[in-house]
């Protein structure tokens, strides 16, 4: 209420009444009554009274607009609570996975190429959307023609179909093992290396994509993407795990002639059973289609595969990692004195040709390399020299193809 007493009080002032003008009035208008029960009563009539009498408003000469927005329920919503009430996203159902439809909206950036300063009537506000000055002088407010402007709101539009168009184009990629899924796509060569290095001549595999979830005390069930790839050269060279990762991990996979493996193999990894078995050129790969993705990466052309027990798509590629890169190749077998050599007159020509020797092998899983003859004086000692012979024939030790100790094969070494 004192309020409302202190601004009667300047009303003469504002209304432009000059002091002298009756001020009797106005101060009888506005005194105070002695009767307490009629105060509040009073003071709103006497200032009801005076704005009626002695204020007089007159509208300027020089008008200026006010801008007025309209009040609704939506102005005082932010754009993405519109959205989300629009494309009926809720927190529960988009983490969940609900709301999946094949013709849904899409959210969009309704600010994105809109520029401070212009609009419908077409004016120019220098420092907004032109510069503000222009031949050493500050520019002055101005407005478009109706044409210009109709071309830049042509121009707007297209500009906006154009960036929908860009977001709807699909990139081109090899197709996998299926239609929808990432399992064998290739995602190019992997990103250089910190110090530079690069990896152009490997290729990136997709194996897996799946959702994992982990439940936190803070956020709840918390949602994340494992990925497994396998990158590889074709040359004996691959690695497992995520793209990056995979290439700074990298096995070296030892190939009978280039294009499949040196003995047949079984294993097990965890739950999963894998027999491999080396096939002759042309053969191909008859196989796990994951396994066929991570041959073509190492450079096996040539192998039959069997899986059983656990289909798990990291114990199948663990599995697989771990029995190629223990295969026994004959240098190894050398060095771990689990083979043989047999003297033969084709060595000693051939030795004495300086070209590339052939011995006749025979696998024995225990003792010391002994000679059925002993090589002439002066011949240095196969096994100090490597065995560094184009073939050898070396025995093929596995059980479960039934073959017998005696049988051998034709391998290089």
């Amino acid at each position: 209420m004192a309020v409302a007493v202190r601004a009667a009080g300047y009303l003469p002032a504002l209304c432009g009444v000059p002091a002298g003008e009756s001020p009797d009035a106005g101060r009888g208008a506005l005194s105070p009554s002695s009767s307490l029960g009629t105060r509040d009563n009073h003071h709103f009539t006497s200032l009801t009274h005076a704005l009626q009498t002695q204020c007089c408003i007159s509208s300027p000469s020089n008008s200026m607009g006010q801008q007025y927005r309209s009040y609704s329920f939506f102005t005082k919503l932010t754009a993405d609570e519109l959205w989300k009430g629009a494309l009926a996203e809720t927190g529960a159902g988009a983490r969940k996975g609900r709301g999946k439809r094949t013709k849904k909206k899409r959210k969009k950036d309704l600010n994105r190429g809109q520029i401070i300063g212009e609009g419908r009537r077409g004016f120019l506000w220098p420092g907004l959307n032109v510069p503000l000055m222009r031949e050493g002088a500050v520019q002055p407010i101005a407005q478009r023609s109706k044409e210009d402007q109709e071309k830049v709101e042509a121009d707007m539009v297209q500009q906006r179909e154009e960036w929908d168009r860009k977001r709807k184009t699909k990139v081109k990629r090899e197709r996998g093992w299926s239609g929808n899924t990432w399992g064998g796509v290739s995602l190019g060569p992997p990103d250089p290396g910190p110090s530079g290095e690069t990896y152009d001549d490997f290729d990136t595999r997709v194996l897996e994509v799946r959702n994992v979830f982990n439940m936190t005390a803070k956020e709840g069930r918390k949602k994340s993407v494992r990925v497994l790839v396998v990158v590889g050269n074709g040359r004996g060279a691959a690695g497992n795990g995520a793209k990056n990762r995979a290439a700074h991990y990298l096995y070296y996979i030892e190939r009978y002639e280039d294009h499949t493996i040196f003995h047949d193999i079984s294993l097990r990894f965890k739950k999963t059973h894998i027999k491999m078995k080396k096939q002759p050129r042309g053969y191909g790969l008859r196989c796990h289609r994951a396994i066929i993705t991570i041959c073509r990466l190492i450079g096996i052309k040539d192998m039959y595969a069997k899986v059983s027990g656990s289909l798990n798509m990291l114990n199948l590629t663990r599995g697989l990692f771990h029995g190629l890169s223990r295969q026994v190749t004959p240098p190894w077998a050398l060095k771990q004195n689990l083979l043989s050599f047999r003297w033969t007159p084709e060595l000693e020509g051939a030795m004495n040709l300086n070209k590339p020797s052939c011995f006749s092998t025979w696998a024995r899983c225990a003792g010391a390399l002994l000679y059925s003859e002993a090589p002439p004086p002066g011949l240095p000692s196969p096994l100090l020299q490597g065995m560094a012979c184009p073939s050898k024939r070396w025995v093929d030790l596995s059980s479960w193809m039934s073959r017998k100790d005696s049988q051998v094969q034709e391998i290089p070494l």
